[in-house]
């Protein structure tokens, strides 16, 4: 790809499509509101606007040993979204971010290292980094797997794979400005991928059906498995006729001739009660009653 376009069109393109992609995520930004998740969204912007910036320097003419460095130290920041998600819990959200910022920090040391110190004309990770950049590829990827955002999590995990390629055991195929501008072409896709799912009425049978499932493709596999497992270890302790399954609320095996839609009223209450004090570490009421007011469609 590199012999199709001139070094001036290859960045001018990545740039394209990196506003393409920045204009996405603020798009779809509002959906954030009243979660803990506005500062996943924020350390998207900066990745992607870090990632640009060390294109740049590269148009710029910087010599290869630093622009090296700045693109690992940019290319490691597309970690810092994930992992601020996994840390999307109050009251810890805020203070959270400051183990995102040393767990970047930790990354980016080897790029510091060989720029500063050791002067070298390349960047050359050990291969027991490169397997830790691995595990954290695949951290991200796997925590959408299973909610309606896995396309776009496939793409993101590809996305990383392609710029630090050159640091990965079992790739290491230095791929340069082409590399950067197909991670950020399929960024761009696993944007759009978002927005359309977003834009998709979810099939569902309640409004706390609504609220969980929103929930579970927002946060994840690890605080959906979390709450999951706190719904039904309530519903056990307090007989509740219902279990929380990942695709919505159904019957416990042992009360089979229950339906989830016709529970007392105390059952009612106390199944709320529970399920939305354990929102709450998540989200905000008016996220709650935005949910619950929405239209929604049935089987």
């Amino acid at each position: 790809m590199a012999d199709w376009f001139s070094p001036a069109e290859m960045f001018l393109a990545t740039v394209v499509l990196a506003i393409l992609t920045a204009a996405i995520v603020i798009w779809q930004s509002p959906r954030a509101r009243g979660t803990t998740l506005i500062a996943p969204v924020v350390w998207s912007l900066v990745s992607i606007i870090a990632i640009v910036l060390a294109e740049w320097m590269g148009w710029q003419g910087t010599d290869g040993g630093r622009l090296a460095a700045l693109r690992f130290s940019a290319a490691v920041t597309t970690f810092c979204p994930p992992m601020a998600v996994l840390g999307a819990r109050r009251p810890q959200h805020l203070a959270w971010q400051w183990i995102v910022i040393s767990l970047w920090v930790v990354l980016a040391l080897p790029a510091a290292e060989a720029c500063l110190v050791r002067r070298q004309a390349s960047l050359q990770l050990h291969d027991a980094r490169g397997w830790f950049l691995w595990g954290l590829i695949l951290v991200g990827a796997g925590n959408w797997l299973l909610t309606r955002y896995w396309l776009a999590a496939l793409a993101f995990a590809g996305a990383q794979v392609l710029l630090l390629t050159e640091h990965l055991p079992g790739w290491r195929s230095a791929m340069g400005p082409t590399g950067t501008f197909l991670a950020v072409f399929l960024t761009a896709i696993g944007a759009l991928a978002v927005a359309w799912q977003n834009c998709r009425p979810l099939m569902i049978r309640s409004r706390d059906d609504r609220l969980w499932l929103d929930f579970r493709n927002s946060f994840g596999i690890v605080w959906g498995v979390r709450l999951q497992q706190r719904i039904n270890a309530s519903s056990h302790r307090y007989d509740w006729p219902i279990v929380l399954e990942w695709s919505g609320f159904g019957v416990r095996n042992d009360r089979p001739n229950v339906s989830p839609t016709i529970l007392s009223d105390e059952h009612s209450e106390q199944l709320e009660l529970a399920f939305q004090t354990m929102l709450r570490r998540f989200v905000d009421e008016s996220w709650i009653r935005r949910r619950a007011d929405a239209t929604v469609s049935t089987h």
